[in-house]
């Protein structure tokens, strides 16, 4: 299962996903895939559309981003990535576990 823990604090916003989904095998993972590609998007997105440098930690199985610089861009951003998430969590329950903490 693919555990994916957002926090929202008035000073920053982190992102930290661990875990593989395993809906299929290593490399027909659709949801594993999903989920890969959101978060990156999002990093892209915040990197090059809103002009911010986060803190990241990326490796096989574990993305942990943090993003300290909170401007309309960025929640606007952060906001498309939970609502996305929180629709694969939906979709794939068994697969996706999703976690809030403000």
């Amino acid at each position: 299962m693919i555990t994916i823990k957002i926090t929202e604090k008035s000073d920053y916003l982190r992102v930290e996903a661990e875990g593989h989904s395993l809906f299929e095998k290593k490399g027909k993972d659709i949801v594993c895939a999903s989920v890969s590609v959101l978060l990156q998007s999002w990093y892209l997105w915040e990197k090059e559309l809103a002009g911010v440098d986060m803190k990241v930690e990326l490796r096989s199985g574990y993305f942990n981003a943090i993003l300290t610089c909170l401007n309309e861009k960025v929640l606007l951003f952060f906001y498309a990535l939970k609502l996305s998430l929180k629709i694969m969590e939906a979709q794939y329950p068994e697969n996706i576990k999703l976690l809030r903490e403000e």
